[in-house]
């Protein structure tokens, strides 16, 4: 679907299928699959109206009332949902194979592991093989990845001087967008 009425689309060609405080969204393997504050992860086939049913209710808390920010990333065939809670100190990394059964994975239910902070505004994602936290407070801004599942972290090796709000790569370039900073790139 194309977005925006710069493309001709009427307003309503969206309509409500689930209520709910829901965080991320993401499509794999044949499914929608969203997280929902306070009650957990929900699966449809077709994103439809009375289509979504929850396939997690609980592993790593997804169900936590106190779910502040949700991000899903998809890496090796496996799906991945990483989130924080509003007391900044407790963060959950789950994944699953198969869409029914998720399981923790890693020590990143460790805020401080991520070397994360009260302050700190941070996004996650896959990229290159690697599951990658980025983000930063005010003077530390920073770039961190894993290439075991969430077990270690490692720092970007060249640090950046704002918030990386988003970052991908392609052809071997690493482009990132920050606060303040525009539009950063790397190889």
């Amino acid at each position: 679907a194309v977005i925006g009425a710069q493309y001709g689309l009427p307003v309503t060609n969206f309509s409500r299928v689930y209520t709910g405080d829901v965080n991320a969204v993401i499509f794999w393997n044949g499914h929608w699959y969203a997280h929902v504050t306070n009650v957990g992860i929900i699966r449809s086939d077709t994103g439809n109206p009375g289509t979504w049913a929850i396939v997690n209710a609980g592993t790593g808390g997804t169900n936590n009332i106190s779910i502040f920010q949700s991000y899903f990333a998809i890496l090796g065939g496996s799906l991945y949902l990483w989130h924080r809670y509003f007391n900044a100190t407790t963060s959950t990394l789950i994944k699953t194979n198969n869409g029914t059964v998720w399981t923790a994975s890693g020590p990143a239910n460790n805020y401080t592991a991520l070397g994360m902070s009260t302050t700190t505004v941070e996004r996650f994602t896959a990229l290159d093989g690697k599951l990658v936290w980025m983000g930063g407070s005010s003077g530390s801004p920073y770039l961190r990845y894993s290439v075991d599942e969430g077990v270690d972290f490692l720092d970007s090796a060249v640090p950046i001087a704002n918030r990386i709000n988003s970052i991908r790569s392609s052809n071997g370039v690493l482009v990132g967008v920050t606060n303040f900073g525009g539009i950063v790139t790397g190889k």
